[in-house]
């Protein structure tokens, strides 16, 4: 079975890389959020297996609102997350990145580390994880 994941970017290019990426490393079924603003309810009607999110959208908070409503939201809160940003975090999102189980990467990234990190997340809580 495909792993459906949602892109939600407003940044054409990265878009498409990562479309690319994942058509070429994985058999993903990706559908893609290119508005902030209509994301959380689309996320919330699709239901992906996993969501690739930039944290700063169309306005620096953006990323951090719709993540906030998807682990607020018991239809969501348990689809895994990984942001993407290129933006240094500080240790009290970091903290809150791991209370909520949420994974992140850093831009620039190495591809492999994005293969990694998917496969990681997308893997049953039963299975031993990847090493």
């Amino acid at each position: 079975m495909k792993h459906r994941i949602a892109i939600v970017n407003d940044d054409v290019d990265f878009i498409d890389a990562m479309k690319m990426l994942l058509k070429e490393f994985g058999d993903y079924e990706v559908f893609v959020i290119h508005e902030g603003e209509k994301a959380y309810q689309r996320l919330k009607k699709e239901k992906p297996d996993l969501i690739i999110l930039d944290i700063r959208m169309d306005s620096p908070q953006r990323g951090w609102s719709i993540l906030d409503l998807l682990t607020l939201d018991p239809q969501t809160k348990d689809i895994p997350v990984i942001i993407c940003t290129a933006s240094t975090l500080g240790e009290d999102k970091i903290n809150w990145l791991k209370k909520h189980n949420v994974h992140s990467l850093n831009k620039p990234f190495e591809i492999n580390d994005l293969v990694s990190i998917i496969k990681i997340t997308l893997m049953p809580p039963d299975k031993p994880s990847l090493k």
